[in-house]
């Protein structure tokens, strides 16, 4: 199986020049984390940019300063164990797709290349497959302070366990805030056209990158009230080839792994379950 073969052809992208403010505008119109970058006259790739640079560079405005140059990059007829090894290597989650002349031709991502473990039905169980560092947070810790935690750790993703230690949800960066909250303070980051439900919940997924810039107030309720209960898990011995089709069927880029008690013992990430397509 090749690149050509599961990436994304013609991938939305982001031009130079351009500001942060542009960068919003794509990343809430079509709900993705990052995007190639191109100059604006040659159309050649030059960069890439994602939510982090946002959150890790608060006061820089224009794109050429925010992005990443020089990206790794794929070519159409590269093997997908190859593009897992860049994306392993390298701690990333997307590469450009580029010709031989280095125009941007397509983007494929981990998600995209997870699907070669389902398709082979890749057995090694997801124990095997776990990196961690995975961090329980209690469910009655206030979220003002769990943002503080992500700020810190540069983590996103935690299970979230009760008074008995049992895992009751799992929560992230972006399921901190209310609408109410980012109604209030909206006006102050950026003008905002319309006010459909498709607007807010892309702000949901970008503002949580602005509370380095102390402009969002972090709620002090318990982080109960925001995570999501009906979570998904796995189980530690079930095979990897299960996790993948689980992530890429309902969207998601982690899971809690549980043991035959229903205990938790970890979490794996769509990232974690690369390392099996270069086995396989």
């Amino acid at each position: 199986m090749r690149v050509k073969d599961v990436m994304t052809e013609n991938p939305i992208y982001v031009e130079v020049p351009g500001s942060r403010d542009d960068v919003i505008k794509i990343m809430l119109k079509y709900q993705y984390s990052g995007y190639p970058v191109v100059d604006r006259h040659t159309k050649k790739l030059v960069g890439i940019i994602t939510r982090k640079d946002l959150l890790n560079k608060p006061n820089e405005d224009q794109v050429a300063l925010l992005m990443t140059p020089n990206p790794i990059v794929a070519v159409p007829k590269e093997s997908i164990k190859s593009a897992a090894r860049k994306m392993l290597k390298h701690n990333i989650h997307r590469l450009p797709v580029v010709d031989s002349l280095g125009n941007l031709i397509g983007i494929v991502t981990d998600r995209d290349l997870i699907r070669y473990i389902v398709v082979k039905k890749i057995e090694d169980p997801v124990i095997n497959y776990m990196k961690g560092p995975c961090i329980p947070i209690y469910f009655e810790t206030p979220a003002n302070v769990l943002m503080e935690i992500i700020r810190v750790s540069r983590m996103y993703a935690f299970p979230v366990i009760d008074e008995n230690a049992n895992l009751v949800g799992i929560i992230t960066d972006r399921d901190l805030l209310s609408e109410a909250e980012i109604r209030d303070i909206i006006i102050d980051v950026q003008e905002i056209e319309s006010e459909d439900e498709y607007s807010w919940e892309g702000i949901r997924n970008i503002l949580p990158y602005y509370y380095i810039r102390e402009e969002l107030t972090i709620p002090k309720k318990p982080i109960k009230d925001f995570m999501v209960k009906n979570v998904r898990t796995i189980y530690q011995k079930a095979p990897v080839w299960e996790a993948a089709d689980q992530m890429i069927k309902y969207d998601i880029d982690q899971l809690p792994v549980i043991d035959h008690h229903n205990k938790l013992v970890g979490m794996i990430t769509i990232h974690d379950i690369l390392a099996a397509i270069l086995k396989h």
